[in-house]
């Protein structure tokens, strides 16, 4: 369906209301609404695994409408890809290291 202002102004007021805070969330700027479409495929399989073009960015998306559910298994599946770049990249016994950037998820 077609964004609606009716629409933009449901999840304005849900938000406000998970939220609870009126001054975490500011003022709405109405002429920056947007929503967009969910990452989904043809086949319905979801994308899981590393960029092509850097190795170190591991996607995880297409889960259609059973993401809460396959969420935790992505994210195990993830974790098994990327545990050979941690081993690499860290000294043991050592909690794993946060990129300062993200241009340090790429270099």
């Amino acid at each position: 369906a077609p964004m609606t202002r009716a629409r933009c102004d449901q999840l304005e007021s849900v938000s406000r209301t998970m939220i609870r805070s009126q001054d975490a969330l500011g003022d709405r700027d109405e002429s920056k609404d947007w929503l967009g479409f969910r990452p989904t495929l043809p086949d319905a399989i979801p994308v899981i695994g590393p960029s092509v073009r850097h190795p170190r960015i591991f996607y995880s998306f297409g889960h259609q409408h059973v993401g809460w559910t396959l969420g935790g298994i992505s994210a195990y599946m993830i974790e098994e890809m990327a545990r050979p770049l941690l081993s690499t990249t860290r000294q043991s016994g050592t909690a794993p290291a946060l990129p300062a950037s993200t241009a340090d998820l790429v270099s």
